[in-house]
């Protein structure tokens, strides 16, 4: 199991490592190709692959430069063809298929806690085998949180992807969920098929030290990576600071275990549970201190968990004046 993880973290951290191979930086020239090479407006929307935390020293065990890796917090997403390439393994990736990764400043609001901050930088790929054949048919680009092209670290693009040519220079992979039905609870509750396509929200990890101080049951919430998303009633609420949350509104926070493989390296491990938030029509919530909001959580197979209700029912009324939910805007 350990070296199951060991593999899986370090293809994250992998994907997207911009400068690899920090000496490219000074090597060739600048590919102006590779201007073709766009920053999608809606990669957030697409589907989340994965996220990670990398301190400075797990950078630096990992070969990645420590001043521009160290203390990031990192998320990748793919495409539609990107996705079904991956889920078919399709190899080559077919024309089209592209791939985003935001890396933001690692931060620590409570200690043992690492949560994604402000964006420093994008990085996406994305293949065009005519017009990118010089690099194996995939075209680089790195991007402020601006917009602005930072060239600059294409040629370390180039080179760290080029080490995965087995993999058509691509280091993710895809560890799904297998799901034969996705049932409802019995408070109508449900697992959506597709809800690591819906708006990522943040991924955070959580230590038992954390989980304590932020009144989560350490047993269940201890040591475990979540990723947040929202639908787009809960969303439109968020982005308007409409408070309360409209009916229909729905978050989903997907749990894994945290995979430690290197010392300041947490990486998503198995798959631990998959907790939900719908709000009802008035007066149909599963308990008077949350409101209207309904939850449930549901096992790796989805099985509904309905044991752990009682702990999400906990946790959220404590955030009353948010509408019991701990997103902000």
């Amino acid at each position: 199991m350990r070296s199951n993880r060991l593999s899986m973290a370090l293809a994250f951290v992998g994907l997207f490592c911009i400068a690899a191979a920090i000496a490219a930086w000074q090597a060739g020239s600048v590919l102006a190709y590779h201007e073709g090479v766009s920053l999608p407006s809606d990669y957030r929307y697409w589907y989340h692959v994965g996220s990670k935390s990398i301190s400075p020293e797990a950078a630096t065990a990992l070969g990645l430069p420590a001043e521009i890796f160290g203390n990031t917090f990192d998320a990748v997403f793919a495409n539609d063809t990107a996705l079904n390439d991956l889920r078919n393994n399709t190899r080559p990736f077919r024309d089209g298929a592209t791939f985003v990764a935001p890396f933001y400043k690692l931060e620590n609001p409570v200690a043992g806690l690492d949560a994604n901050g402000e964006l420093l930088f994008t990085a996406v790929m994305m293949k065009d085998s005519e017009h990118f054949a010089e690099t194996g048919g995939w075209g680089f680009e790195a991007f402020a949180p601006d917009g602005t092209r930072l060239s600059d670290l294409r040629p370390a693009c180039i080179s760290c992807h080029q080490s995965q040519a087995a993999n058509d220079q691509v280091f993710s992979t895809l560890n799904e969920r297998a799901v034969s039905a996705v049932p409802a609870s019995d408070n109508g509750v449900f697992l959506p098929h597709d809800y690591r396509s819906l708006y990522w929200r943040g991924s955070k990890v959580i230590r038992p030290d954390a989980a304590t101080a932020i009144g989560l049951p350490a047993e269940i919430f201890g040591n475990t990576f979540d990723s947040v998303y929202a639908n787009q009633e809960a969303l439109r609420a968020l982005r308007g600071e409409s408070r309360p949350f409209p009916v229909g509104s729905l978050f989903v926070a997907e749990f894994h275990q945290a995979a430690y493989p290197v010392d300041g390296l947490a990486a998503q491990g198995d798959l631990a549970f998959t907790a939900v938030m719908l709000k009802g029509a008035p007066g149909t919530g599963d308990d008077a201190s949350t409101g209207d909001w309904k939850f449930e959580a549901f096992a790796p197979d989805g099985t509904p968990l309905t044991d752990l209700r009682g702990a999400c029912i906990s946790c959220h009324a404590g955030q009353s004046a948010n509408d019991y939910v701990f997103s902000g805007g």
